[in-house]
Parts: C-alpha cells; structure tokens; sequence
C-alpha cells in the first residue's frame, strides 16, 4: 500500500487553489495589457499589448465590459486606430471573464472566415489562458474557423447576408462591424441591423451591442446615426504650444456661422510633387504642430462628451491620431486623391472617419455645350479608344471616346446606326465601325481597344449576346447596370459558358456619381472631359447628358433614406448620359489597376519615332499601332 504520510495537504490545497478560482474581474482594458500579444502579422508593434500605443481604445474597451453601465457602444473609427484589435480584446476578455454566447458579424461570410483565419485565432493562440481553453487551437468539432465553444460560452462569426445567421439563436454579446459595408435588405427579409438586435432580446439588460464602422455618404451612413444617437465622445489632445485641448482635424469650421471648411493640416511639396513635410495648425494659437508631437500629445489625450445623458456610448477618433500612419503618407494619399471622386470618398471616409457629402448636383447642359473645343482628329494625348453602344429597338446609339493619362478624355464621335435590333445589317454596320481605325493628329491609326454593349433591356439581349461572341477577340462586351451604394464602377466579370461569352455588371449608381463629378472639373488634366464641336454633338446629345438627378427615396423595408439617380420629369431620353457612363466603365475595365500611364505613353512615343524613321510601305494602307496595353 502506498504511503501518503509525506503528503503536505494544506500546501496541496494552496497550490491547486489557484486553479480552481475565478478569473480576475478587471477593467478590459488592463486585461488586454496582461494577456494579449500581439504577432507582427497584425501590427506594427509586436509583443505585449500596451495602451500607450492606442489610448483611444482604453476607455471604449472598459465600457464594452459587463456592468459598465452600458448596454451599447458605437465606435466610428478611421483606419489604423486599432478598432479591430479593440474588438478583439473586448471578445477575448468576455470569453475568460464572463463567457457566454456571442457573435461577431462582419459585411461578408469570406471577410468572417479571413479575420477568423488571420487576426482572431492568432490572437487566440498568442494568449496562454486562451489557448489552453480551447486546446492549443487544435480543430475539433467545438473549435471551428467560424465557431468557438468554451466553457460556459461561445463565440461564433458570420456575415452579414445571411438572414438565417442574423435571425438564429440568441447571443449576450453581440459585435456588429463594418454596419456601413453590409447590405440595406438582406434577401428580402429586411434591415440586417434590425435582424440582428433580435437575437439580444433574451438578454435584455444585461445584453452588450457593439456597432463599429468607417463611414460612407453622408445620410446614408448607418454608423453616423447610431453615433448621433450616443453621447458622441470626441478624441482630443493638448496642442504642445498652448496646451489647449482639440480634435485633430484635416480640415474644420472657423467660423460657426459659417458652413465653409478650412484645411488645417499644410503640406510641403518638393520639386517632383512629394510630400516632404507636414504640419497641423492649432486651432487655438495659429502654431504648427508637428508629428514629434504626436506621440506626447495622445499620451495626455482625452474624451470630449458633446451629448451628455444619452444612454448610448459614442466613440470617434479620426486617421491623425494614428501613431501606424504617417503624415506625410496622409498628405501623399490626399494629394493622389484629388480630382479623383473614388479615391478622394475613400480618402475622406478611412482616413478622415468623416461622410462623404454627395456633391452629385444638376448641370446646365448649355454649360458644357460652351467647353466644346475645335479638334477634327484624335488628340495626341489620346492612348486608349472605347466605345459604348446603347442598343435601341430601332437604332444603336454609340459614342467614341479618347483616353488619356489619369483619365482625361475627348469625345471622338457620337454616331447612330439606323436599323432594329433585330435585323442582321444592323450589326454587320456597328461591325464595320468598330473596326475602321481613327488617325491621331501625328498620323498614328489606332482601332478602338474594348467595347461595352448594354444589354440589360431584356428584348435585345440575345442579339446583344450573339454579337458579343462574335467579336470576343475584340475585347468586345456585354454589359448590365446593377444599382446600390458603394459598389465598384466595375462590380462583377462573369463568364457565361452557355451564351459563350464575358458578362460586366456595372456599379451603375457609383458609376454616374463618378461621371458626375468629372464633369464639373474646370481645368484641363487628370479626369477633365473634352467635348469637340460637331462629330455628333449637338444640343440634343448635351440635354440627355444632363438628363438625370439624384433624389431622395425612402426604402419601405429598412425604412432608410437613400439617394438615387433618376430621369428628370421634363426628359424622355437620357441615352448619351448613359454612354457617357458605359464608356467609363469601359476604361476602368480595360486599363490594369496597377498599370502606369506613363509607361504605356512611353510606348506610343516609341511607336511615333519608329514611324518617322521607318520606310513608306509598299501599299497603300494606314498602319494601325497595336495598342501599347496588349504588352503591359
């Protein structure tokens, strides 16, 4: 019989005592201190978690803790504030401390499973207490990509258009991100927003709502009005000089009875367009501040609360505060932004955490007929040539376009094809003119590159198709306008293997918002667009140019406000506004995301020297340059 008189029970018990004891009841935020860490796959700064890096996150973290006070958190953050890996410890925390069920919805299933794989079973597995939780991360049927189950708990994630996933079992914790990227009707079944607050009914009082986004357009941001429901906690710090606590703003308000913005952050530019230098003025002083002080200045940094007694808690901190960006990698993007309406709404609603205020304004048509200019030929600066077609039951409407560097643009021709849609001569004519080469004005013959054909009407589709087939070595494409915010001028390529041929859906509402915008531009440069005189350009073609406005409609099952584009009341066509658009898309479409203008320029120079030194040939023929985008 073994012998157990050598056995120390009372230190037996003291040393499993702490085994068997709760976990520390701490604030979330001195949590995360103690137990995440963080690998240099995720962050700029790896090791332990310290609140110095991101002192923003302290307070919104304590207050996403059970008995907070609090039973829902809004964050409108800018990128590189750390908002994810503030979601993250807030998730973690709730699963040591106080387990229960939870969920995190993101705008998409594959973006759920990306964060899972890459930012929360990383975290996971960098924490010790964690880790060993959940089996050293090991795959089990408790322990998925998409599902965590703990003691007493779990932790799942999804995207937020599936209606079975919003409407499912109920959660205590529930982390809502990126509310302004998920759509306005899931399937039919309504507002995800709404869907998704059921599932907290069960634990009403003690329940946790967590709502995070960067912002969109102005109106139609879901993160904005949450914000605007909360006490709206602005992150301000001491200006070094005065000592006068402000918001870092890249632009504000002087004067409060004035709506006029002023840049309050300068940049120095050298020579070749960098930026060398960056300053923020103080609101306060007039003095510049710059970014060595932006580290001391967060470490003093603090809360301003701008509507006291609402129930919900409200957090917004902007892009300049971010110790992982710089700024003069801010003024870069800012000044590559300019001119350019997806950049600069991009620009605005990341880095600025601001809406983005939809300029998309009526424009006088006899204000563009005015610019019209005096070209015959295709301009030098013209690299790529795109067509759109508009297919009519007894015409084809279609216009010719020029591209140059940066997205400036001349109108070549606006021409219409007689004849049904139907009918065989109709297409063999918009064949012959596809194919005939326009001469520039230094004696280069160029074909046009890509051609988009609208074939959304539902009666000329399968002649629209057959053609599209037909000609598919000519970069030749059918295309279809699909309507919503944020989506891309190019939102989806699909193959049709039935119809044998490439199919574009279009961001038809960012698209027009875009033309839009170019088409107020004054001056001559990057997305300036060129009109000539004659070539199909009367006054009927600049009264359907300006043939549509936005107006404000109310979706009957979110019950949101959304702006749209329709056709003026006044105005029975709008085929060229809608060419204008297609032709867009066209060069988005054929122009590589990374390609540079410059270098295919370079190529058409080259082929321009290599004419003037070559021998005449021998026929009588023009001689067509290959487009320079076939070799990038």
């Amino acid at each position: 019989m073994y012998d157990y008189s050598d056995i120390n029970l009372e230190r037996l018990i003291e040393d499993c005592f702490p085994l068997l004891a709760p976990p520390e009841n701490i604030p979330f935020s001195q949590w995360a201190e103690k137990n995440r860490v963080l690998d240099s796959m995720s962050s700029k700064f790896s090791g332990a978690w310290t609140n110095k890096i991101t002192p923003w996150v302290i307070e919104p973290m304590d207050l996403m803790g059970p008995n907070s006070g609090y039973n829902h958190v809004v964050l409108m953050f800018g990128s590189q504030t750390s908002k994810t890996e503030c979601i993250i410890n807030t998730l973690l925390a709730y699963m040591d401390i106080s387990p229960g069920p939870m969920m995190w919805f993101l705008p998409t299933d594959s973006q759920a499973q990306e964060y899972s794989k890459t930012r929360l079973m990383p975290a996971i597995n960098n924490c010790e207490r964690l880790s060993k939780m959940l089996g050293g991360g090991a795959r089990d049927s408790n322990n998925t990509i998409m599902s965590k189950i703990i003691p007493g708990g779990s932790l799942r994630l999804s995207g937020a258009n599936s209606p079975t996933n919003m409407a499912g079992y109920p959660v205590k914790v529930l982390c809502r991100d990126e509310i302004d990227r998920w759509p306005d009707d899931v399937k039919g079944e309504g507002s995800g927003l709404s869907l998704t607050a059921q599932r907290t009914v069960t634990f009403q009082g003690e329940e946790m709502i967590i709502d995070t986004s960067t912002p969109t357009t102005k109106g139609c941001s879901a993160i904005e009005d949450m914000f605007l429901l909360t006490d709206q906690r602005h992150w301000t710090v001491p200006c070094p000089h005065c000592g006068e606590y402000q918001e870092l703003l890249f632009r504000r308000k002087l004067n409060e009875d004035s709506d006029e913005l002023t840049r309050m952050m300068h940049f120095t530019r050298n020579e070749a367009g960098a930026v060398i230098k960056a300053e923020l003025i103080c609101y306060h002083c007039g003095c510049a501040i710059l970014e060595e002080h932006k580290m001391e200045m967060q470490q003093n940094g603090k809360y301003e609360v701008r509507n006291p007694g609402a129930s919900k808690a409200g957090f917004f901190v902007n892009g300049l505060n971010s110790l992982f960006t710089s700024w003069i990698s801010i003024g870069e993007r800012f000044f590559e932004a300019k001119g350019d309406m997806l950049k600069l709404k991009s620009f605005i609603n990341t880095v600025l955490a601001e809406t983005w205020e939809d300029t998309a304004s009526y424009i006088k048509p006899d204000s563009i007929e005015a610019r019209a200019e005096d070209y015959d030929k295709v301009p030098k600066e013209v690299i790529y040539l795109t067509c759109a077609v508009d297919v009519q039951r007894d015409r084809l409407e279609m216009e010719i376009r020029g591209w140059g560097k940066d997205f400036e643009s001349w109108g070549v021709e606006y021409h219409t094809i007689y004849g049904a849609y139907d009918e065989p001569t109709t297409w063999t004519q918009l064949h012959d003119y596809l194919n005939y080469p326009l001469e520039r004005d230094d004696g280069i013959r160029q074909k046009i590159f890509c051609t988009f054909i609208d074939s959304a009407d539902g009666t000329s589709t399968k002649s629209v198709y057959q053609f599209c087939r037909e000609h598919k070595k000519n970069r030749v494409f059918a295309i279809h306008g699909r309507g919503g915010e944020n989506m891309q001028p190019i939102h989806a390529i699909k193959d049709c293997n039935q119809n044998k041929i490439r199919i574009i859906t279009l961001g038809s509402d960012t698209l027009k918002d875009l033309c839009n915008f170019n088409l107020k531009i004054k001056e001559h440069g990057k997305n300036y667009v060129h009109f000539p005189k004659g070539c199909g350009y009367d006054s009927n073609y600049y009264k359907m140019l300006t043939a549509e406005e936005k107006v404000d409609e109310i979706n009957k099952k979110t019950n949101r406000i959304k702006r749209v584009w329709r056709i003026k009341k006044d105005q029975k066509r709008n085929e060229s506004w809608d060419i204008f658009c297609y032709n867009r898309a066209a060069i988005e479409h054929c122009m590589p995301k990374n390609a540079k203008w410059e270098r295919v320029e370079g190529k058409i120079i080259g082929a321009v020297e290599e004419k003037k030194t070559m021998k005449k040939p021998s026929k009588r023929r023009p001689k067509v340059i290959r487009n320079p985008l076939l070799d990038v």
